[in-house]
């Protein structure tokens, strides 16, 4: 097997992550097949396996990428700790979630609640995805 450099495998992966995230934006989660993500990047078969062991290593990437993504408690300190009344300070908190929720409903909102699915109906796969979650 010919060696590649580093960038390459992180870059592949990459590509890997991009098109298994358009894919848990048209079909639900518990529905994911490791072909479709084959099929949505372009990856051969053998070629994904060399990055991913299984559906769940993608999946669990996946969740840590748009989690990193939503990363917000810093923007709710900043409303919280600039604010002067509570008043002020509550419609600046819903402001804040009505966008947030706009812009990321799709896919960080969509996965969590299809995890909760996902969950429900295979527990050894709730364990061995939550604990790689961060």
């Amino acid at each position: 097997m010919p060696k590649v450099s580093h960038e390459y495998v992180k870059e592949k992966k990459k590509s890997i992550l991009e098109a298994a995230i358009a894919v848990c934006k048209v079909k639900p989660l518990y529905d994911i097949s490791m072909r479709d993500i084959i099929k949505a990047s372009g990856v051969s078969q053998g070629g994904i396996y060399r990055y991913y062991s299984d559906l769940d290593e993608i999946l669990i990437e996946v969740i840590n990428l748009v989690n990193v993504n939503a990363d917000y408690k810093h923007i709710i300190d900043e409303i919280i700790d600039t604010s002067n009344s509570p008043t002020k300070t509550i419609i600046k908190l819903f402001n804040f979630l009505g966008e947030y929720m706009k812009e990321n409903v799709s896919t960080v909102g969509k996965i969590q609640f299809e995890l909760t699915i996902l969950f429900a109906n295979n527990p050894d796969r709730e364990k061995k995805i939550l604990s790689s979650i961060y």
